[in-house]
């Protein structure tokens, strides 16, 4: 028997809430934020303190959307193979518009949408002592919590703590707050920094999902593969701005 909306937890009735317009209005702000985030790093070598602020909302804004999407119980395989085969294909894209970079962050998101539909079912307490683990990991300098994808494992789990905070017992709301900070922490980081990046997830981040429950009981207004033809696209537009950028300069 379903739960009638009104009796769900908070968390699960702003998840339950995001159809339709409101989670394309996410979208939208969060592809802008990436692209924002993806100039100051193409075109001004990271140089613009606000571009990189105004970039870390991108990240747990999309997030947000797969955890979504997983909890109204899409097909996830396909869904992450998609993702897969989209990171794989912008690569070349993104190491030319931003070189010397990590992998580009998709695949963060495919790896975090695998974590979060493997970890859904399993155990509670499992499922805590994997972001506890996670934690330790995140500080902890000698265990490389960014080694290999663009934010680390505390990105790899990110989707996971969303989805359990949104369809799991309360107690999962807990790891809300730790990830996000986690998110753009490094050991040898300006605090500064980790601060600013810690309200823009958050205070940010919660402003734009309260906004874009303005738009309940609106149709959707992006196209359903939107994301797959932009992201590709707009980094071959910076990778050719770039090109003639350094020429000329």
């Amino acid at each position: 028997m379903k739960t009638p909306p009104a009796e769900l937890p908070f968390a699960q009735r702003i998840g339950a809430a995001l159809t339709g317009a409101p989670l394309d209005l996410i979208k939208l702000v969060a592809a802008t934020a990436m692209v924002v985030d993806h100039t100051n790093k193409s075109l001004f070598d990271r140089k613009l303190a606000y571009g990189w602020y105004v970039g870390r909302a991108a990240l747990p804004l999309f997030m947000l959307a797969i955890a979504i999407h997983i909890a109204r119980g899409i097909r996830p395989y396909p869904y992450i193979e998609r993702l897969i085969v989209l990171a794989v294909a912008s690569q070349v894209f993104y190491t030319a518009a931003i070189p010397g970079s990590e992998p580009d962050t998709v695949f963060t998101l495919a790896a975090g949408s695998a974590v979060a539909v493997a970890l859904a079912p399993r155990t509670l307490w499992l499922q805590h002592g994997v972001f506890i683990a996670g934690m330790i990991v995140v500080f902890v300098p000698a265990l490389h919590p960014h080694a290999g994808l663009d934010y680390g494992i505390a990105g790899t789990l990110f989707p996971a703590v969303l989805l359990l905070a949104m369809t799991a017992p309360r107690s999962h709301l807990v790891w809300l707050l730790p990830y996000a900070f986690a998110l753009n922490y490094f050991h040898d980081g300006q605090f500064k920094d980790d601060v600013i990046a810690f309200l823009v997830i958050t205070a940010g981040g919660g402003a734009i999902v309260l906004l874009s429950l303005l738009c309940r009981g609106h149709e959707r207004f992006l196209p359903r593969y939107a994301f797959y033809a932009f992201y590709p696209s707009h980094l071959l537009l910076l990778a050719l701005i770039r090109a003639v950028w350094v020429s000329v300069a």
